[in-house]
């Protein structure tokens, strides 16, 4: 209590609580948790600590992407075979270009978010990339986990097993994605 940013590494069970969700407790007012806390999901604090003690992502090159344009996202909803479209996600994609000079970043929103598009800006002639961040829509393949794809604009999937194969010149790779 008190403090308003929280570091927190969930075990098990807790791993899918999302803390940011949570109310004011019985008998008291206020928002939810979110409103008053930032909140920060790591994968363990000794990751955590090495994370912090790196230095800062300055300078350099970042590709995003982010928000593809999925073939009927308008119609598509909850329990159908649709994607739906992931607009937060352009916003996140342009929230993370922003960290970066505007004249060495590639960000690929909507429709230019395809296969072609990132694999040009992955192209080992040009200088290393600091960030790449992906946020789109993924399919996982539990029986065959090599044919688990991200899914881009027009639908296009990028295989596990095509990116396992890719040279992606990057420092940071972060990857936000739901199926």
């Amino acid at each position: 209590a008190g403090s308003s940013r929280w570091i927190v590494s969930p075990d098990g069970a807790l791993d899918g609580l999302p803390l940011e969700a949570l109310g004011p407790g019985e008998g008291t007012q206020g928002d939810r948790l979110l409103a008053a806390v930032e909140i920060t999901y790591v994968p363990s604090f000794s990751a955590w600590r090495q994370l912090a003690r790196a230095p800062a992502l300055r300078g350099g090159r970042a590709v995003v992407l982010g928000d593809p344009v999925y073939p009927g996202e308008a119609v598509a909803s909850r329990g159908t075979r649709g994607l739906g479209r992931l607009a937060f996600s352009g916003d996140e994609a342009r929230s993370a270009a922003a960290k970066f000079d505007p004249g060495s970043t590639t960000v690929l929103l909507r429709e230019t978010a395809t296969l072609s598009a990132l694999q040009e800006a992955l192209a080992p002639v040009r200088s290393p990339i600091r960030l790449l961040h992906l946020a789109c829509h993924a399919s996982s393949d539990f029986e065959r986990p090599r044919l688990s794809s991200l899914i881009l604009a027009g639908g296009e999937a990028w295989s596990l097993d095509a990116i396992l194969h890719a040279h992606v010149p990057a420092e940071l790779v972060v990857l936000s994605a739901c199926e």
